[in-house]
């Protein structure tokens, strides 16, 4: 699992193990969990972002530090900021490897990158850590079905570059002119 085999993940974790917070700051980061989930819940997704930073500025690899950047992540995910929502569902697993929202925001910046390898792997271990969970399902079934058809257009691009079929411009002018002379 690239998420957690890195070295920055490795050291995410271990701070996260290591380091001690301020019960103040806990507490604080908390309120601003809360305040992102209310504005999760009215759609100010900038917002939302910034209130997830606050609490990852105050506790950046505490005890809920994983939600916050899940969560985050799911708020840029809906401002269609994938790449930046991947990074942050892998900071999530660097800090809790086995929690299945992290693995299905991961799964879902992957599939809308258009990465769907990866997505499908990201929705197949959501699934195997909240089996009864039908939507990780759902999504992992469509993510396969896009890198089914994926790589059948792959192969058959490769297919047709192999045969000579494909051709720029200046190769189906060559094609034309041949021909012409044959005639």
């Amino acid at each position: 699992n690239a998420a957690t085999s890195s070295p920055a993940a490795a050291s995410a974790a271990a701070a996260a193990t290591t380091t001690t917070y301020n019960p103040t700051d806990l507490d604080e980061a908390d309120r601003h969990k809360a305040s992102g989930n209310a504005l999760m819940q009215k759609k100010d997704y900038p917002r939302a972002v910034d209130s997830y930073t606050a609490a990852l500025k105050l506790v950046p690899s505490g005890p809920s530090s994983h939600v916050y950047y899940s969560n985050r992540a799911a708020a840029l995910l809906s401002l269609q900021r994938y790449g930046d929502a991947l990074s942050d569902a892998e900071r999530a697993l660097a800090l809790r490897p086995e929690y299945a929202k992290a693995h299905a925001r991961r799964g879902l910046a992957h599939f809308l990158l258009g990465n769907y390898g990866p997505a499908s792997e990201s929705y197949g271990r959501a699934s195997e850590l909240e089996p009864d969970n039908r939507a990780h399902r759902g999504y992992l079934e469509k993510a396969r079905r896009k890198r089914r058809a994926q790589v059948r257009e792959e192969r058959e691009r490769e297919a047709r570059d192999v045969d000579g079929r494909k051709m720029d411009r200046a190769g189906r002018d060559a094609e034309r002119r041949m021909r012409a002379r044959k005639a």
